[in-house]
């Protein structure tokens, strides 16, 4: 099974109210993660076939990990979403 999205990212959107909830999109749409800070961040995500979340690094920019869920915290500064 292959995920439906691509590193060359023509639709995206702004992750919301992350500190008060997990987000994901519609109907567990995979996605990557664009970090848009000066520095790394850590974030507990679920793969897009897994069954569990797991604690990521996040670079600055677009990374390759393909996900359906960004666990909840308190991390600062601005996530897009994209596919």
């Amino acid at each position: 099974m292959t995920a439906e999205t691509s590193p060359q990212v023509s639709l995206f959107g702004k992750v919301t109210n992350l500190a008060s909830k997990n987000f994901k999109l519609s109907q567990n749409a995979p996605f990557l993660i664009k970090n848009d800070n000066a520095d790394e961040v850590i974030l507990e995500v679920m793969p897009r076939h897994g069954t569990a979340f797991v604690s990521t690094k996040f670079a600055p920019g677009w990374n390759p990990e393909i996900v359906t869920e960004i666990k909840k915290a308190s991390a600062k500064g601005d996530l897009l979403w994209g596919f």
